[in-house]
């Protein structure tokens, strides 16, 4: 959030965004595990089904 916050203090001057930033980082982590643990067993999207 700091660097958020260096970056563009016009966005992020105060705490307010911190928890939605938290928030966000969260739901990414989880779906970057879900991916790591889970993306080997999918069929990649756009690769035709076998008939």
């Amino acid at each position: 959030m700091e660097r958020l916050a260096t970056m563009f203090p016009e966005a992020y001057a105060g705490n307010a965004q911190l928890r939605t930033l938290q928030r966000r980082v969260k739901a990414w982590r989880a779906e970057r595990a879900k991916e790591r643990i889970l993306g080997r067993f999918r069929k990649p999207t756009g690769v035709p089904a076998e008939v």
